[in-house]
């Protein structure tokens, strides 16, 4: 009974705080967006110092350095995790500051964003979350059916985030135009012509 009343009840939050959760969802990939633009432009000659030393040119991969124990192991990535913040810290001028100023301004405005229009919120989502999702299939489609396909794509460079951005700009504008559109009202009794009386 707990199981049911508790499930009856967070669907009964999630509708009505319909409008808060998909503001939050909005704030999140403003912020995910903040930081990747904050990254490539700032941080990104930092971290490719920091993964010098691990980083395999070759096979494209960063290695962490193995542990003894097993429970080493398994804070392995969380300590290289903790070093790079350090290491970020200590050489990136005002980096906390920066950080927490991307985090909290992004993720502010998609929250407020989120609230005042809806509508376009729900367009910016489903935009978003399908063009991902879309790339995401293609990419690992062509990785196992032509990998020269995906090696030619890989190789535009600019011009493959280009072709992204263009699909997610469409989808944007269907979702735009699909939300915009009124709904036909249900016809009513006093709507529909009036019955001939009977002869």
């Amino acid at each position: 009974p707990s199981i049911l009343v508790s499930g009856v009840l967070g669907f009964v939050i999630g509708l009505v705080l319909f409008r808060f959760w998909l503001a939050l969802l909005l704030a999140g990939c403003s912020c995910v967006g903040a930081l990747s633009v904050y990254y490539l432009h700032i941080l990104n000659p930092y971290v490719a110092n920091f993964t010098a030393d691990n980083y395999d040119a070759e096979n494209r991969l960063v290695t962490l350095p193995v542990a003894d124990t097993i429970a080493g192991a398994a804070d392995a990535p969380s300590q290289q995790l903790g070093q790079l913040w350090a290491y970020l810290g200590q050489n990136v001028p005002n980096f906390h500051a920066g950080f927490a100023a991307v985090v909290l301004s992004a993720g502010l405005a998609g929250l407020v964003f989120g609230l005042l229009l809806p509508k376009v919120s729900r367009a910016l989502w489903a935009a978003s979350a399908g063009t991902l999702f879309f790339v995401g299939g293609l990419v690992a489609l062509l990785e196992i059916m032509a990998p020269s396909a995906l090696g030619w794509l890989v190789s535009l460079g600019a011009w493959g985030w280009v072709m992204v951005g263009i699909a997610w700009s469409a989808s944007l504008v269907y979702n735009l135009l699909h939300c915009r559109e009124k709904r036909p009202k249900k016809p009513t009794a006093d709507d529909g012509e009036a019955e001939p009386a009977p002869a």
